[in-house]
């Protein structure tokens, strides 16, 4: 645990930038700390249950965080103070960002919300149709999104349909990143961690997918993250 929390064990850590970490724990507190000094630099009060996810916004801005309170909060991250709250009839476990930052997705089990955050409004709904595990934007009209029905899907946010589909995977993906590769030939792959210890990765092109590397771990993976060097020309 960070010692700065209360109570409870850490539930996620998210980088606003190169020089700041947040972190959130079950006590119900996201916290904003200096990487140079791993010096607390505030506190921001007010789920009043354990935090689920934090998703930190491309303009390193604003942060959304979504609670077992049922409620999802923004926070302003130069002013220290909320911004607004949503309310959820039921638990969100996964909350993102799109690129653009423009958008925002949240996960209540097989479902995918989208909504605008200029007016707040809903705007799209994804059905997966089995409980959801995981789930990234690809880019700012697709979407990638795993669960128990084990197979990795990309869906069209605009028209709400499943676009591509892998072939059904040994076990459920139980984390995902996508990464830009800076290179013409694959600009963009997705990494999956899979819960039988496989790690695949995907070639991501034209709204499909295609498995390029997978590598068994004799571990039981539970998340995946990612270090590119910068591209050399």
């Amino acid at each position: 645990t960070v010692y700065h929390h209360t109570s409870g064990t850490i539930t996620s850590l998210e980088f606003a930038s190169k020089s700041h970490l947040l972190s959130a724990a079950e006590d119900g507190l996201l916290a904003i700390w200096k990487c140079k000094s791993w010096e607390c630099l505030k506190n921001f009060k007010g789920h009043k249950s354990a935090i689920n996810c934090i998703a930190v916004h491309p303009s390193n801005t604003m942060a959304m965080t979504a609670s077992k309170d049922k409620t999802i909060r923004i926070w302003n991250l130069v002013t220290g103070r909320q911004s607004f709250v949503v309310n959820s009839k039921e638990d969100v476990p996964i909350a993102k960002w799109s690129p653009s930052g423009e958008l925002y997705a949240l996960v209540v089990k097989n479902i995918v919300y989208i909504y605008e955050l200029k007016t707040a409004s809903f705007v799209h709904k994804l059905d997966f149709q089995s409980r959801i595990t995981s789930m990234q934007f690809i880019s700012e009209n697709t979407i990638a999104i795993a669960g128990d029905a084990t197979t990795l899907k990309l869906y069209n946010i605009t028209n709400e349909v499943c676009v591509s589909e892998s072939e059904k995977l040994p076990s459920r993906i139980k984390s995902m990143k996508v990464c830009s590769t800076h290179s013409p030939i694959v600009p963009k792959v997705i990494l999956t961690a899979l819960s039988g210890g496989y790690i695949k990765i995907w070639k991501y092109e034209s709204d499909s997918i295609e498995e390029v590397i997978n590598e068994k771990t004799n571990m039981r993976l539970t998340s995946i993250c990612s270090l590119l060097k910068d591209h050399e020309s």
